[in-house]
Formats: C-alpha cells, structure tokens, sequence
C-alpha cells in the first residue's frame, strides 16, 4: 500500500543483505508521474534508465544526476506535485571479523 495512504494499512517486512556499491533508491509517483512541456510523463520506463544510466557510488552524486534529468524534464515548468528522492548506496562494512 502507499506509505501514509491509508490509516489501518498493513505493511510486510524485508530484509535486505546489500554488497558493496548496491544502491537503494526510494522515490514517490511525484518523480514517475512528472509530465514535460508537451504532456509526456516520465513513467516506470525512462526513470530506470535514468536510474541505470547514471549510477554512482557516490549517492550524493548519483541523487544530482537523477535530480538533473527530472528539471530537464520539466524544462522550465513547475513540478505537478511533491517529489521524494532518496538513494543510498552500501559502501560496505567498516566492522573486521576478529582473526
């Protein structure tokens, strides 16, 4: 269910085991449902590609890159709604194993 959509909505846990220089992208239908100037909308598709296109290990780096696309989408207009765009990327784990 969307997040905050429904008062009494269940919602299942995952764990995630992420190797080094995985990234976790979180995102609302802000993003996806973006038209341009002529109409168009993003869409599920085109935002993939972005998301394959630019990976970074930086998340910093790889969040501006995205970020750019979507205002080159809108090429000047206002946005339709609230955006989200989060990316986290696993560098990996700091801990060593005792010898």
């Amino acid at each position: 269910p969307v997040l905050g959509g429904f008062k009494n909505a269940k919602f299942s846990e995952i764990e995630l085991q992420m190797l080094p220089g995985q990234a976790l992208v979180l995102y609302t239908d802000g993003i996806i449902e973006t038209k341009n100037p002529a109409g168009a909308e993003i869409g599920y598709d085109r935002f993939k590609e972005w998301l394959l296109t630019h990976y970074n290990s930086d998340a910093e780096a790889y969040y501006q890159a995205v970020y750019n696309e979507y205002l080159q989408w809108l090429a000047g207009g206002d946005a339709q709604d609230d955006l989200t765009l989060i990316t986290l990327v696993y560098k990996g784990s700091d801990v060593t194993s005792p010898a």
